[in-house]
């Protein structure tokens, strides 16, 4: 039996079947206009995940139709709130003086960067909607950058190393889409592709799929600190297997086309 260990989120995409023949050219758009050139990983992932309903509720934008959003600067993000608010202390400044939107709108955006530096934001979650995810602007030139995240209710400035590398970053994205640690979306789309959702125990049935566990990588969930789960590919049945669970249940999920 033939088992894939070495799944990149681009190849979780190609074996369900995505394609996407705007993906690119959206892409090649964003990186037009603002003026950089995305990692290669970044690239492919989204060139088969903008506009995929697969990602309606991840945290992660891909353009889908429930946020609508796309990678940006945080600068942009920190423009759009000065806009939002500048009215509210036309009036009266003084009471805002330790507001921090109001400080950096009192700051020429050359300076900023003495604050905070620029991040290319690449996601939010979807639930709360209190914290970003992105890739120092200086980093965009990495193969594999680390990602940072922002809980934007605290400050622009507090960006902390959340993943180390954007393949790990993607992979949570994954476990969580496809196990629905969050949200339950990922199954209703692919049962409408034909495919079947199984949950199983995982230690037992691994075992007897002859599925060798020490080399299935983990990557934690967004959602539930005490989970992690990694993905390999039964190319006999033609089956991704998300293995994982906590300290208290193994379980996993299998996802095969239906038979016929």
């Amino acid at each position: 039996m033939a088992i894939r260990y070495d799944l990149t989120v681009t190849d979780i995409l190609k074996i369900l079947g995505f394609t996407n023949k705007n993906g690119k050219e959206t892409l090649d758009k964003l990186e037009k206009e603002k003026n950089i050139k995305l990692p290669k990983i970044l690239y492919d992932f989204l060139s088969l995940a903008i506009n995929n309903p697969l990602f309606e509720t991840a945290d992660i934008w891909t353009g889908a139709k429930t946020n609508n959003l796309l990678p940006r600067f945080h600068y942009e993000i920190i423009q759009e709130c000065i806009e939002d608010m500048k009215g509210d202390w036309e009036d009266c400044p003084e009471e805002y003086a330790d507001n921090e939107v109001y400080q950096f709108a009192q700051m020429p955006k050359e300076q900023w960067g003495e604050r905070v530096a620029d991040y290319l934001v690449i996601g939010s979650d979807y639930g709360a909607g209190v914290s970003v995810s992105g890739i120092l602007k200086e980093d965009l030139v990495k193969e594999n950058p680390p990602v940072y995240m922002l809980i934007e209710e605290e400050s622009f400035t507090d960006w902390w190393v959340y993943r180390e590398t954007l393949s790990d970053f993607l992979m949570s994205i994954f476990v969580d889409v496809f196990v629905c640690t969050g949200y339950g979306s990922a199954v209703f789309v692919l049962e409408d592709m034909g495919f079947e959702y199984y949950k199983f125990d995982a230690l037992e049935d691994s075992q007897e799929r002859g599925i060798d566990l020490s080399l299935v990588r983990k990557y934690g969930s967004m959602y539930h600190e005490d989970e992690f789960y990694g993905c390999v590919y039964d190319e006999e049945e033609e089956s991704l297997i998300f293995i994982g669970g906590n300290e208290e249940e193994d379980i996993s999920f299998e996802i095969g086309k239906c038979k016929e």
